[in-house]
């Protein structure tokens, strides 16, 4: 223990201004320990040991606290603890409970420095001080508590932290929708355990089935391609960002031309739409009923296969790189599942680049003329793909077919102004974050404008945008701040607002709603799969089943273990199979043993139907008689048989649903057990064999 006579001591947090008269020395300011150190060598105050040897620090016990410490201003008390191999935290805490202040500081060099510690703690007196170092080294840890003002009952504990080592899957059980895990711990201790099955089927987001050869772009216009200007209804704007800020695309309504289409081209194109299933009712085109139908169960995710069509000019107006779309399809799947930094509503809609269909086409490109029309002969199958076109979209940045009045029909699908396509910070004006498609799929699922109709501030399930957790809106947001107009500020964050690209972010969960009744009614062969990839169950011990996962289809399942040190590596790979409730499958007998007018079956089964096995049968006969057991157990034995008399035996297992078929027949004879001698007998058959041999002895001599 080093000890500073309290007298002479100043602390180090405070600047201290020491006049030292009569020694010569000019007064100077003094900012930390060593400094004071210094100075009170110089004042000639004794310093019993400055620094305590290096043997005398005491060893602390992982976890245990050592109590009713305390010390004087100035004075300092040393611990160590020795960290193994693997140790992923080590935490030091010290209590203090309001008396005093002492200070903590953590090294793995002796004595620990006041400054440049691999941990400090310096709170201000009553506060207890903690120190955590994550990955530390192996090895020796010094731990010195100084007391910057004296205290008392204070109390240090050193907590080693591992994560314990990786279960292992002893079995799976299949049941309706499920799969129950069980597992045997690794070594160390955890806390919770963490049960994931994925679907090794599944396409990952952004995925190109199929082979998409880009054009050669040696032949574009370079004027063409390098050109920054934008045109639409007969103007020309330097930039985009001209464009957006004009009052053309304002007045015009050149942000989004989803609202005239269904007006004017979709009953033309769309005649004869799908049949909406029973389920429509909840969100048709002029009311919306929030129903927990159209929640997705947690963990589950419906996927949109999406087909592109980029239509471009001759001389290259309109290209889209294969590398852009990817980019955007990054900002779909992103901004659709909450994952872009600033959102937190998960829509549990995802989707999937299936193709690029590059087409050279003057006519298609000019979207407002006959040609916009035209390009619907490009159409991949509208009730299995959501098919994006590119062109120059009629002037507008994008529109989509209403699910209510053109799903499935001939024009049924998304087009978009070729500019406005690629990821986040794309360089296009105020609209560069990709977001303008996420804004057109938002109609697509069956969304409105939050300010629908503008000029009316109705905000119901009947009215407005027939959505009501967004607030009342009289007209478009054009930027980043919102309105007031109805009241309440408008919802400038939302993708069915006309806000810039950097100040939208996110759906509201009755928007999710309405859009996933959309999706599944009025769109319900437009999805790839009603399954993410990954499912996933915690618990605190063996066994955790698994929910939400799709009957008869594969799952590669692993657990980790957590504690307090982080989470082990995951376990070997083992895969299960889910499936409806059935009778079990046909046993097999592994082995039969023979007894005295009696033969013991051992039974197994491998596929118990999902269920729990409630009983076990087995029946011989010798082809005149019939003899049956029944068991709790897979060991059944049938009694009352003949010894020596062949009997064919089988057996079946039954469930909560039922009994399996009987087994293949197997063939055996009770025997009677081998007969011993009383022990009596044997002991005086070995006493008089050794009087026999005791009077040979005898007489040869």
């Amino acid at each position: 223990m080093t000890r500073i006579p309290s007298a002479s001591f100043t602390p180090w947090r405070h600047r201290a201004k020491l006049s030292l008269r009569g020694c010569g020395i000019a007064a100077r300011s003094v900012s930390n320990r060593f400094g004071v150190l210094f100075i009170l060598l110089a004042l000639g105050a004794g310093i019993p040991q400055a620094l305590q040897a290096q043997d005398e620090a005491i060893a602390l016990s992982n976890g245990v606290a050592v109590s009713n410490l305390s010390a004087t201003t100035g004075e300092s008390l040393d611990y160590y603890i020795d960290v193994p191999a693997g140790t992923q935290k080590l935490t030091v805490t010290l209590g203090v409970n309001d008396n005093g202040d002492p200070d903590l500081y953590v090294d793995t060099r002796f004595p620990p420095p006041t400054t440049g510690a691999a941990c400090q703690s310096v709170l201000a007196g009553g506060n207890s001080e903690t120190c955590v170092i994550n990955s530390p080294t192996t090895g020796r840890y010094y731990i010195r508590v100084l007391a910057y003002s004296s205290y008392s009952d204070a109390v240090l504990t050193a907590t080693l932290s591992s994560p314990p080592g990786a279960p292992t899957i002893s079995q799976i059980t299949p049941g309706d929708g499920s799969l129950q895990v069980a597992f045997s711990p690794g070594a160390g201790t955890a806390n919770s355990y963490t049960v994931s099955c994925e679907d090794p089927s599944m396409r990952s987001p952004g995925e190109v089935l199929a082979f998409v050869t880009e054009p050669e772009t040696a032949g574009f216009s370079s004027a063409v391609m390098q050109r920054s200007s934008e045109e639409a209804r007969g103007q020309r704007f330097d930039n985009a960002k001209a464009f957006h800020t004009s009052d053309l695309f304002a007045k015009a309504g050149l942000r989004c031309g989803t609202m005239e289409y269904n007006g004017a081209r979709s009953p033309m194109l769309n005649s004869s739409p799908v049949v909406p299933l029973r389920g429509a009712a909840d969100c048709t085109a002029t009311q919306t009923t929030i129903s927990a139908e159209h929640v997705q169960p947690a963990g589950q995710v419906v996927r949109i296969p999406v087909y592109f069509h980029v239509i471009y000019k001759a001389d290259g107006e309109g290209y889209v790189s294969e590398a852009r779309i990817r980019d955007q399809m990054v900002v779909l799947n992103e901004d659709f599942a909450g994952a872009n930094g600033l959102s937190t509503q998960d829509t549990a809609i995802q989707f999937d680049l299936v193709y690029i269909n590059y087409v050279q086409n003057d006519y298609y490109f000019a979207d407002e003329g006959a040609g916009g029309i035209d390009k619907y002969a490009l159409t991949a199958d509208t009730e299995r793909y959501m098919n994006v076109y590119t062109n120059d979209a009629g002037g507008v940045l994008g529109y989509a077919t209403l699910p209510q009045s053109g799903a499935g029909g001939a024009g049924d699908g998304i087009v978009m102004r070729h500019q406005t396509i690629g990821g986040r910070n794309n360089g296009y004006g105020s609209y560069d974050e990709g977001r303008t498609l996420v804004h057109e799929v938002g109609h697509y699922l069956g969304l409105r404008h939050t300010f629908n109709p503008e000029g009316d501030c109705t905000n119901s399930y009947t009215g407005g945008d027939l959505i009501l957790d967004t607030p009342a809106q009289l007209n478009a947001d054009y930027g980043s701040r919102p309105s007031t107009d109805c009241g309440p500020a408008s919802a400038i964050e939302n993708f069915m607002n006309y806000s810039v690209d950097d100040a939208m972010y996110t759906f509201t969960s009755e928007q999710v709603n309405r859009m996933t009744c959309s999706l599944v009614n009025y769109r319900s062969n437009t999805y790839a799969s009603s399954s993410s990839n990954t499912f996933s169950a915690s618990g605190t011990g063996s066994p955790i089943t698994v929910v939400g996962l799709t009957n008869g289809r594969a799952y590669n399942c692993s657990v980790t273990a957590t504690n307090s040190g982080g989470t082990s590596a995951a376990s070997g790979v083992v895969t299960g199979t889910p499936g409806a409730p059935d009778v079990p499958t046909t046993p097999v007998i592994a082995r039969i043993d023979t007894g005295d007018g009696e033969l013991n079956l051992s039974i197994t089964v491998t596929d118990t139907g999902a269920l729990a096995i409630t009983g076990y049968s087995a029946t011989c006969t010798d082809g005149t008689r019939t003899f049956s057991a029944t068991s709790a157990t897979p060991s059944v034995t049938v009694t009352g048989l003949t010894n020596g008399v062949a009997y064919s035996c089988s057996v079946s297992v039954s469930n909560a649903l039922g009994s399996s078929e009987s087994s293949a027949a197997v063939t055996s004879s009770p025997e009677p057990s081998a007969t011993t001698l009383p022990l009596w007998i044997f002991y005086e058959g070995v006493r008089a064999n050794a009087d026999v041999t005791d009077s040979e002895d005898e007489g040869s001599e």
